[in-house]
């Protein structure tokens, strides 16, 4: 049985609304200032928070990589979405696009003026090891046609929507414990900005989008 197709639609248009609110977590700004110089984007969290009061002074353990999730998954998520294929993506030339869109979030994870050693550095090492899995998915999507075994790709959507569940909440669960500093630092309260609510929003709907790709796909099986 085939799903309807308005549930098929439905879940393009989850996860594309879950892709753009990914990149808006990502360059969009979490901390708006009227300066440009003060406005902090969601990619430039994890560098900042080390550099906080409580932080270097060891009075704040933050998990700072965990503010890379969302462009670790959106890398991950364009390729997964590559390798599901038809029927979602009937035609290769799409499924290559995604690809290759995967390859530059990928290597905007990083680190700021890097070189060989800044790899060996050991509080690199986490989001060396995203760059390495988004890169190696990103190739495998360029070099395989889709992936044709339907169990595989409901396993690809239930992979997808626990990684978008886990950037969604994990990066707002670090935001919840470093606000405090970054407030005194500013010295003024700081809401979340858009950057951090279009995280919210894309992480759910990715999430919904994913969960429903794979109901489908279970689906085509009755």
């Amino acid at each position: 049985m085939r799903p309807p197709p308005r549930q098929r639609l439905l879940a393009r248009l989850l996860l594309l609304l879950g892709s753009i609110g990914l990149a808006g977590a990502t360059w969009g700004p979490w901390v708006a200032f009227a300066s440009p110089g003060l406005t902090l984007l969601g990619i430039d969290l994890a560098e900042y928070v080390k550099f906080l009061p409580e932080v270097r002074s060891g009075a704040l353990h933050v998990a700072r990589e965990q503010f890379y999730l969302p462009l670790f998954t959106l890398s991950v998520g364009l390729s997964l979405l590559s390798l599901l294929g038809a029927p979602w993506l009937h035609y290769r030339p799409a499924r290559l696009l995604l690809a290759l869109l995967a390859i530059p979030c990928a290597l905007a994870l990083l680190p700021p003026a890097w070189s060989p050693a800044t790899f060996g550095q050991a509080e690199f090492q986490p989001q060396i090891r995203m760059l390495i899995v988004a890169l190696v998915l990103a190739l495998i999507g360029l070099l395989t046609p889709g992936w044709r075994q339907r169990y595989g790709r409901q396993a690809l959507a239930i992979l997808l929507a626990v990684l978008a569940l886990a950037a969604t909440l994990l990066p707002l669960w670090q935001w919840s414990r470093v606000r405090p500093a970054i407030e005194v630092v500013y010295q003024r309260s700081s809401s979340l900005g858009w950057g951090g609510w279009a995280l919210l929003l894309g992480g759910m709907a990715l999430t919904a989008g994913a969960l429903l790709l794979a109901w489908s796909e279970r689906a085509l099986d009755a």
